[in-house]
């Protein structure tokens, strides 16, 4: 009886990786990056880009990593000479969704009345988000490296 109980757990400890992968889902999703500091009046904009290779949720359909997406905008506007950005990553797989989130926000900041805020908008020839690999699918599918960024094209 014990014997049984060892080795169907051990099959369970086996298959959980890859269970904990089909958690997530591979979708093509639409996203753009905000950055804005405290220190400076000039916030920042990537155009809507629609990103193959993200992994969302299967329960909850949110993005998995999406910290690791507004790090990659964080870390260019650091190329650039920006140091105190604070970054966000909006995302939808319905590309509509993203355009009304991506309007009423470019709204906001570009009101008269509202504040004073500099509004710069990044091209997608000087910035594209890449898609990341969440850590679990890396580790289930035997590779060595966790969390690495999918390769640009």
């Amino acid at each position: 009886m014990i014997k049984h109980l060892k080795t169907v757990l051990l099959a369970l400890l086996l298959l959980l990786p890859a269970l904990s992968n089909a958690a997530n889902r591979m979708s093509r999703v639409y996203m753009y990056g905000f950055a804005c500091s405290f220190n400076d009046s000039t916030v920042a904009f990537t155009s809507i880009q629609g990103v193959d290779s993200c992994y969302l949720q299967s329960r909850t359909g949110f993005l998995v990593s999406r910290d690791n997406y507004s790090y990659q905008l964080r870390d260019y506007l650091k190329s650039k000479g920006v140091t105190d950005a604070t970054c966000i990553v909006v995302f939808s797989p319905k590309r509509k969704k993203v355009e009304k989130r991506y309007a009423k926000m470019l709204k906001r900041y570009e009101h008269p009345k509202k504040g004073n805020f500099i509004v710069k908008k990044i091209s997608n020839a000087d910035f594209k988000f890449s898609g990341i690999e969440p850590y679990d699918s890396v580790a289930a599918s035997g590779g060595k490296a966790k969390g690495k960024k999918a390769k640009q094209k």
